[in-house]
């Protein structure tokens, strides 16, 4: 399931409107609506939102899953915040951008030598 569509049904199952998103993630209620239909990638601002308001991971936002899946999930990451405009076409990015990618940089390292360790 994308995006969209979690959040989409994470609205109906909790009688949240749009407007409600968009107060809290400080976006305009068009924005929230093209995030919604799929027209646009959600930027980390709302995902952020989202994931204060309902107590999910951004993680599940963003992926459909609480768990970390490895370089996959990096790598998917990394794209949701070239095509949102996150990390820019000069590969620079915002200091929250930087702690989400430096955590599932550092999760991903563990990972690795736990491995490595068995």
């Amino acid at each position: 399931m994308d995006f969209n569509n979690r959040l989409k049904i994470w609205m109906k199952e909790n009688g949240i409107k749009q407007i409600d998103i968009a107060d809290k993630a400080n976006v305009t209620k068009g924005y929230v609506s093209n995030v919604a239909t799929g027209k646009i990638p959600p930027s980390n601002t709302l995902v952020q939102a989202l994931s204060e308001m309902s107590g999910k991971s951004v993680h599940w936002w963003l992926f459909g899953e609480n768990e970390y899946k490895g370089l996959a999930s990096l790598n998917t990451l990394i794209d949701t915040f070239i095509k949102s405009g996150d990390i820019k076409q000069d590969g620079t990015y915002d200091e929250k951008i930087k702690i989400i990618l430096h955590t599932m940089l550092d999760k991903e390292i563990s990972n690795k030598l736990k491995e490595a360790q068995h």
